[in-house]
């Protein structure tokens, strides 16, 4: 990520990290000084070294929710930082993109749409350093946003009342 940064900005969020000191799930919002439109998300996840499937998922759903807090509509993220240690850099971008698109879901049949829209992502960029297998990794980031998507239409399905979801209507 740094490394995509002009000079100012690379030490500015450099000395952001040596300063940052959040607790678990906690984060700072980081505005850089040569695009004060542009923000960067530093986020604590807890260690490393301990991270396993569910903080790499659980990280996925914070960062969108802090996005759609903050009336985000893009959001770009090294996956190399959401690899776990034991799973593939495909597995774990996977798993964070089906997450992501999970937690953008609220069931809003019956509820009027806001002057300015309901809170959404409508872009995540997913980047990795060095990756030879970009190809596969763009599989399985589309693969991951295809099952959040439709794990969602499942909880529409669910969350239907039972006067709406009739069987009539569920066959169709």
């Amino acid at each position: 990520f740094l490394s995509q940064l002009n000079a100012q900005d690379k030490a500015y969020v450099r000395d952001a990290l040596k300063q940052f000191k959040a607790g678990w799930l906690e984060y700072e919002k980081l505005a850089l000084p040569s695009q004060p439109s542009s923000y960067c998300m530093l986020f604590g996840f807890g260690e490393k070294e301990k991270w396993d499937r569910r903080h790499c998922a659980v990280a996925a759903r914070k960062i969108v929710q802090c996005l759609q807090n903050l009336k985000q509509t893009t959001g770009t993220i090294l996956l190399d930082d959401m690899k776990v240690s034991g799973h593939t850099l495909a597995e774990c971008a996977e798993l964070f993109a089906q997450n992501a698109e999970m937690a953008q879901y609220a069931y809003r049949e019956y509820l009027e749409e806001p002057k300015g829209g309901w809170p959404r992502v409508d872009e995540m960029r997913y980047c990795a350093r060095g990756v030879s297998a970009g190809l596969s990794l763009q599989k399985a980031i589309e693969r991951g946003a295809i099952i959040g998507q439709q794990i969602n239409s499942t909880r529409d399905l669910a969350n239907s009342p039972a006067g709406d979801m009739t069987p009539k209507v569920l066959a169709r």
